[in-house]
């Protein structure tokens, strides 16, 4: 019966926790899942300048979905909301007009870097209520949850797999 307890206030705890990480919006309209989207793609862009990589500035569709575990109609559907907010273009090039990629406005990098200082500013609150020794055990205790349920999940998908 304890087990039975513990777990559901894990889950609601869990629930509890996205809720309100849902509700977080940077710089008025753009909830979390937005700026980590928009984070994404400038990585990207970064990447490949450091890279040197074939002159695309910008991340395909697919790659995104990839890279953020999200299904890529979800990804597209974001994409358009971030292109009518003017945070988003999407680009073709004449070596592949097939490929559509996705990349930051002007107005898009400007408000990416005021919401990373604000979600900065956020996780610096969040620490030093927390403290250094509280912030440690965390970080370490949802990377085992992490681990935990990518472990459960896989098993289940190798599972309904055979």
């Amino acid at each position: 019966m304890l087990e039975e307890t513990q777990a559901k206030k894990l889950m609601e705890s869990m629930r509890r926790l996205k809720k309100v990480a849902g509700k977080i919006h940077l710089n008025g309209d753009v909830p979390q899942g937005e700026f980590f989207m928009l984070h994404t793609i400038r990585s990207e862009m970064r990447k490949q300048c450091e890279n040197g990589a074939v002159p695309v500035e910008g991340i395909t569709i697919s790659q995104l979905s990839r890279q953020l575990h999200i299904a890529m109609p979800t990804v597209s559907q974001t994409i358009s909301i971030l292109e009518e907010k003017g945070l988003v273009q999407r680009l073709t090039y004449r070596h592949d007009r097939r490929k559509v990629y996705v990349a930051l406005t002007e107005y898009g990098r400007m408000m990416l870097e005021r919401m990373a200082q604000q979600m900065s500013g956020m996780m610096d609150e969040v620490m030093d209520r927390l403290g250094e020794e509280n912030v440690e055990q965390l970080i370490g205790l949802i990377d085992k949850l992490y681990d935990i349920l990518d472990d459960i999940q896989k098993q289940t998908t190798k599972t309904e797999n055979h």
